[in-house]
């Protein structure tokens, strides 16, 4: 159901906290701000054998009252193999059984420090895997992961049964990570599982994730709530005095 108005709740963008709007989308109109967004368009699985094309079509990316909405289908898609901008040759031609959307500011916006946030309602389902996360502008130390990802928010099959959950709402977690080290497979992850707030029903509500990144630490929140913290003498890259 398309929503008829962008969402009430918790602002992405706190007041009193001396942070100076650098950067944002209030995503008004019936079309994406392509001076602020590309599309991305790929079907290889991201590495982690995902299961859909992503197409730059309206009906996986649609802006709508106010909103961003990235909407999955299941559907049988065939598409180019790797993303612009890919290292090489964007490969072969790739069918999936789904399509899904995805966007990024890759070349066209990027930051060193700040704060990094959205307010996203999540999808609900076994095998969904919203995120919310950064890449580096530039492989200065190398390769995945060894120039390290910044993940703000990810949430993988939420409502599906899960035991180790909160309460009977099945999977209500969501999860922030940092990814760092040497260049894939010799990689590793520092990461934080919490529960959405908000009791049985917070998978259906808004909420703001958001990363604070400033010189020697990074903080995570939701709706305010800091939730896990990471500092430098606990990140490394295996190629920084390479």
């Amino acid at each position: 159901t398309t929503p008829s108005a962008a969402p009430d709740g918790p602002d992405y963008h706190p007041e009193g906290k001396g942070w100076v709007l650098a950067w944002s989308d209030e995503f008004i109109g019936t079309a994406l701000d392509l001076t602020k967004w590309e599309v991305e368009e790929s079907c290889w699985g991201g590495g982690n054998n995902e299961r859909q094309c992503y197409t730059n079509r309206e009906q996986n990316v649609e802006v709508v009252n106010g909103l961003l909405r990235l909407k999955a289908y299941p559907e049988a898609f065939t598409g180019i193999q790797y993303p612009q901008g890919w290292n090489g040759d964007r490969g072969d031609q790739i069918t999936q059984q789904y399509t899904s959307g995805k966007v990024r500011t890759r070349q066209l916006a990027d930051w060193k420090y700040g704060r990094f946030s959205a307010r996203i309602k999540l999808p609900k389902g076994q095998g969904t895997w919203p995120a919310f996360w950064m890449l580096p502008a530039s492989t200065k130390y190398g390769g995945w992961a060894s120039s390290g990802e910044i993940d703000i928010m990810e949430a993988v099959n939420l409502g599906a049964l899960c035991s180790p959950c909160d309460g009977d709402a099945g999977e209500n977690r969501t999860s922030g990570a940092l990814h760092f080290g040497g260049d894939w497979p010799n990689n590793t992850y520092i990461t934080e599982t919490w529960t959405l707030q908000g009791g049985a029903e917070a998978a259906d509500d808004y909420h703001v994730f958001a990363a604070e990144w400033g010189e020697g630490r990074i903080n995570w929140f939701v709706n305010g709530v800091k939730l896990m913290t990471i500092d430098s003498d606990q990140w490394f890259s295996s190629n920084a005095d390479k």
